[in-house]
């Protein structure tokens, strides 16, 4: 299972009915210092795009708090850096996709 699979197995489990989009951005770092000593680089820089219900009643740094603390394990084991947008279904995207 990829990381990006992995993630969005665990919004979906948090947050069921949610939307998860996820884009890696891993190759516009790969020029990076951090990057230059990983072999086969992917699924290291991440934007997570999601859209729950349950956002209405949270701030958008709750929210986006919720789905940090998900990553935590991602984080740890080879997750470099992450882009988190989390919106409710009447909210529309803040950013388009890339």
């Amino acid at each position: 299972m990829s990381r990006a699979e992995r993630i969005t197995k665990r919004i979906k489990e948090k947050y069921p009915g949610s939307e998860v989009s996820i884009h890696d951005e891993t190759r516009s770092h790969i020029g990076h210092r951090e990057m230059l000593s990983v072999n086969s680089p992917s699924e290291t820089h991440l934007k997570i795009q999601v859209q729950a219900a349950e956002f209405q009643h949270m701030s958008l740094l709750e929210a986006s708090r919720s789905i940090n603390r998900l990553l935590k394990d991602e984080l740890e084991n080879g997750l470099h850096a992450v882009v988190i947008e989390c919106r409710t279904p009447k909210e529309p995207p803040t950013h388009q996709n890339t």
